[in-house]
């Protein structure tokens, strides 16, 4: 029957425009659907073994204006355009050249900021300058040995414009090879579409342009002309870019460019008068006459384009490069933890900071080294401890190498943009969990060999003991990465409101590992702490010649690891205070939850109905990036179910549960702004005696901002809480569920990873007339 009705369809126009088609005529298509539908197996993926899913995607069509760029249309200008001829210099023009040049450069210095500050594509604004496509095209020939490219017989053009363009396209340089070097992303942070120009190749090294640029400028102060102050403000930015590589290649720390380009940037937005480049300077042509494998792309206009995005580049590279003044590791810690978090970096600052960080001399900093700086997060560890357990270090010398690279990871990853951010934390569970189970393996292999060789006068305990240690801070990583991840989505807005309880109580759950993980910490550093008083008692009853020994490891202990020790469990205070502020805000969350769902207008489970999805279908996607991961393990569905019905409230006396539930949710807030002011004052005091160490004195105005959006979702959840009641009343009723909703909304100046389930009216979709 379905087959009949298929093969009498034609695809002959009907009369008159489908006025005139009789109803018998008309096939309904829906029913067919549904009964191809119905043969399908569920919980399959059906394709036809002979189509290729990515057929078509490789190709582009010809003869379509939109897609064929050998078919842009350029004006006369534009087609003529001769970069050896001096605009603007003629007899009859002849104080047009100077305003010609700075129109060039302003206009290319504002493609610079709508290329890297807008995510635009390189064709369309640094390449759309013929002067800066005739010096690559040059630059890009083998036998091309000449940097004065242009040759208009006038010095503004072939001393400053040339050095302009110079200094631009080696900034572009810089640029890509902070893309090659895998830090950032193409087309994510950055679209480096070089229109098959080659890798500048062929550009000198930078002090051939410094020097061409100074050149430049001295060629304007020889020009008798006010103009030239405007010109040179350009060429001075550009030296700036130059200079902007300093800080990957000698590692400098030094802000005097980038000071300067903040106050150049200033200046040239002082400045109101606008200049116009010559006509056809700046066109679409090099997308028609080079090698472009994509659709044609209209040029951006930069005309309304601050200087100020200057401003904002130097100022992100600065606070980059203050990581140099960190004192001890957890100052690097907390700066990578912060200086990104609230909001994304400029691309370039977010790329220099891991190669700023870790160097190529295999050190951090240029003063840890990399199995020091490893060691140095493993804070239950002395200093000495690769001294006290030399021979199963070299052991686990494989893991630790592991270690190492997921921890580098960890902190490239911290300057990634806002979607990568999550991404790259998914890349990392599987790597801490695999390092935890080898840790893991390896104690219980040391456990069992009663042989052991004792080494330094230690025994077998304290090996166990070295082990262990790697082995918490390992898993304590791994659930701070599953939390991050977890509440992340919240932030990029990729959850639906119906499965907000799941992963608030997945976090929830998480939280409270990671608390059990961290006391656990707390208490290997404490025992440690006593033995180092043991050592003063043991003093005095061993015989005089192991006093001396045992002196020197005292004093040593008492120098260097108790104050460390000391640190580092202020430091797990306040990693403790955090994490239980976001367990109690994940806890009023599904709070929140189970009360909405006691009214009855929403429902952890899938609001549609399908044959093809199901609960459990769903909660294994959801969590699927989670569901290899031995510890902890992942609850099955029916514990989250179990959970969240022990939250509800049933009735009889549906008012006096609600009024105690919302009391306990009060309770709660209030404690949880207590922790949130009690951390706000340690980063505010910075001082290593107090009983919290935040170690965000580099980074501390970021993290007060962190901590006072946090502060403020506690307000917003404690305002939730009224709302909730003033909207649907005391008592549910089966018309709630027609007249609301829940949403999930992000309050501005609060934390986005606390979005607040909001009760907003349902408004039903207009139907067709």
């Amino acid at each position: 029957m379905v087959q009949e009705k298929l093969s009498s369809l034609t695809l002959q126009e009907p009369k008159d425009k489908y006025n005139e088609v009789d109803d018998s005529e008309l096939i309904e298509v829906k029913d067919i659907f549904i009964q191809l539908a119905n043969k399908l197996q569920t919980k399959t993926i059906i394709k036809d073994p002979n189509f290729d899913l990515f057929e078509g995607t490789h190709s582009l069509e010809v003869n379509n204006p939109k897609l064929d760029s050998s078919l842009i249309k350029l004006t006369t200008e534009e087609y003529k355009f001769d970069c050896n001829i001096a605009y603007g210099s003629t007899e009859e023009t002849q104080n047009d050249a100077l305003n010609y040049v700075t129109a060039i450069t302003e206009r290319l210095l504002r493609l610079v900021l709508c290329w890297l500050n807008n995510y635009q594509t390189l064709p369309t604004t640094i390449l759309s300058c013929r002067y800066v496509e005739n010096f690559l095209v040059k630059c890009s020939n083998e036998t091309f040995n000449d940097i004065h490219v242009l040759k208009t017989n006038n010095v503004i053009y072939d001393k400053v414009l040339n050095s302009c363009v110079i200094g631009i396209c080696y900034f572009a340089k810089f640029a890509q090879d902070l893309l090659k070097s895998g830090v950032i992303f193409e087309e994510e942070d950055m679209n480096f579409n070089i229109m098959g120009l080659g890798s500048f190749v062929g550009l000198p090294d930078q002090q051939i342009i410094l020097q061409l640029l100074e050149n430049g400028l001295t060629t304007l102060k020889e020009i008798k002309d006010g103009r030239t102050e405007r010109l040179a403000k350009s060429i001075e930015l550009t030296k700036c870019f130059v200079h902007m590589e300093d800080h990957v290649v000698h590692f400098s720390t030094d802000n005097q460019y980038l000071d300067e380009m903040i106050e150049i940037a200033k200046y040239l937005d002082t400045i109101s008068t606008k200049l116009e480049p010559p006509m056809g300077s700046f066109s679409m042509g090099i997308q028609k006459r080079l090698a472009n494998q994509f659709p044609p792309k209209h040029l951006v206009d930069p005309d309304n384009v601050q200087f100020s995005g200057f401003v904002t580049l130097a100022e992100h590279v600065k606070i980059v490069i203050k990581v140099a003044k960190s004192e001890n590791f957890i100052e690097i810690l907390q700066f990578a933890t912060y200086f990104n978090k609230l909001h994304q970096r400029h691309v370039i600052a977010r790329a220099i900071f891991p190669l700023f960080l870790m160097r190529e001399d295999r050190t951090v900093l240029g003063k840890y080294s990399l199995d020091g700086f490893l060691k140095s997060h493993v804070l239950d560890l002395p200093k000495n401890a690769t001294e006290q357990n030399g021979d199963v270090d070299t052991l686990i010398q494989p893991i630790l190498q592991e270690c190492l690279s997921v921890l580098f990871e960890w902190y490239q990853n911290s300057s990634q943009n806002t979607c990568r951010y999550r991404q790259g934390y998914n890349r990392q569970l599987l790597v801490w969990d695999s390092v935890q189970a080898q840790l893991e393996n390896m104690h219980s292999q040391l456990l069992s060999n009663l042989q052991l060789q004792v080494t330094n006068g230690q025994d077998n305990s304290q090996s166990l003991d070295y082990i262990m240690s790697i082995g918490a801070w390992a898993y304590s990583m791994k659930i701070t990465s599953m939390i991050e991840f977890s509440l992340k989505g919240f932030d990029l807005e990729i959850y639906k409101p119906f499965e907000s309880y799941s992963l608030f109580w997945y976090s929830h759950y998480l939280c409270k590992h990671l608390t059990n993980a961290l006391l656990l910490i707390i208490s290997h550093i404490q025992k440690k702490k006593d033995s180092i008083s043991a050592m003063n008692k043991k003093l005095k009853i061993e015989s005089w010649e192991e006093k001396g020994k045992l002196r020197t490891q005292y004093h040593n202990a008492l120098d260097i690891d108790l104050p460390q020790f000391e640190m580092n469990i202020a430091f797990l205070n306040y990693l403790s205070k955090r994490n239980k502020i976001n367990e109690s805000l994940c806890l009023v969350e599904i709070i929140h939850f189970a009360i909405l769902k006691s009214y009855g207008i929403i429902d952890e489970k899938f609001p549609a109905k399908s044959k093809f999805v199901d609960d459990t279908l769903l909660h294994n996607l959801r969590f699927k990036p989670f569901s290899s991961i031995g510890s902890p393990p992942l609850p099955e569905i029916e514990m989250f179910q179990k959970s969240i019905n022990s939250f509800m409230i049933k009735a009889p006396d549906f008012k006096r549960k609600l009024n105690e539930l919302f009391k306990y949710v009060n309770k709660e807030l209030s404690s949880t702004t207590e922790m949130i002011e009690e951390i706000l004052t340690s980063i505010q005091n910075g001082d290593l005696k107090a009983p919290l160490y935040t170690g965000t004195r580099l980074v501390e105005e970021e993290a007060v901002e962190y901590f006072t959006y946090l502060k403020a979702s506690v307000k917003n959840l404690e305002n939730n809480s009224n709302d909730i009641v003033n909207k649907l009343g005391d008592t549910p009723s089966e018309e709630l569920k027609s007249k609301f909703k829940v949403e999930l909304e992000h309050m501005p100046g609060s934390s986005r990873y606390f979005p607040i389930l909001c009760v907003k009216p349902n408004t039903p979709r207009n139907k067709k007339q």
